[in-house]
């Protein structure tokens, strides 16, 4: 080591003592300039504890609140198996955090009894809720039901209405569907697809406004004893 034109010599102990010390400095740098990173936010479909509270997913408080509820998929007339145990209704839940339908209630048209969703019955963003007129597979032509109901009567083949109404009574869902023909008993709007026996109706718009026909498909995949239809599963959406 140089001074002054001269050189000052240095133990190995003396010269290791420097090269930690110039390490803690780099280190505590390294520490004091790091960017401060605040507390992680919550997921609420990911299956992961993200903020570190325990809790995970639609158990977390911070993911609850979620209202956006959408009908994407009706199976109004199976082939396979009579009305009463085939049809279904798929919900999905378009809202980026989780909705509790515990206390919600579903009907077919207006002012006929209704089902009620029990209590701890969550979505997820994304997920969805298939509810059959026959919740056994073996029975219901396939279809993979989280839920039954039993309407006062069978969805009609030719129009119809499906209505939500939240823990509260306020009306969440309201819609009119057709099958191709317009009737003006049922309020249906746009260009409704007629589907072919044993096919469901599929939403396939990007808004989670789905009262227009235009949005629906008439279902091509198979399921279950060979109906047609993508229940608790993704929307296939073939052109018309």
């Amino acid at each position: 080591m140089k001074h002054d034109g001269g050189w000052i010599e240095m133990s190995a102990g003396s010269f290791l003592r420097l090269l930690v010390g110039i390490a803690f400095l780099s280190v505590g740098l390294l520490v004091t300039t790091a960017p401060v990173c605040g507390p992680a936010t919550e997921v609420c479909d990911n299956g992961r504890d993200d903020d570190g509270d325990g809790l995970t997913d639609c158990a977390d408080d911070d993911c609850q609140g979620g209202d956006l509820l959408i009908v994407s998929e009706i199976q109004y007339h199976p082939s396979q198996v009579p009305d009463t145990e085939g049809e279904y209704v798929e919900l999905r839940n378009d809202d980026d955090r989780c909705i509790d339908l515990g206390g919600w209630s579903i009907q077919e048209g207006s002012g006929l009894p209704a089902t009620h969703f029990e209590e701890g019955t969550r979505l997820a963003p994304g997920e969805t809720f298939v509810i059959a007129g026959n919740a056994r597979s073996l029975q219901n032509g396939g279809v993979p039901a989280d839920a039954e109901f039993r309407f006062e009567t069978t969805l009609n083949d030719d129009c119809d209405r499906i209505q939500v109404e939240d823990i509260d009574g306020n009306l969440r869902i309201d819609l009119p569907f057709c099958n191709g023909t317009q009737d003006r008993r049922c309020g249906c709007q746009g260009e409704w697809p007629a589907c072919p026996d044993g096919a469901a109706v599929e939403f396939c718009g990007a808004s989670t406004e789905n009262t227009l026909g235009d949005d629906w498909r008439c279902a091509t995949t198979p399921y279950g004893d060979g109906d047609l239809g993508t229940p608790n599963a993704e929307n296939v959406c073939p052109s018309r």
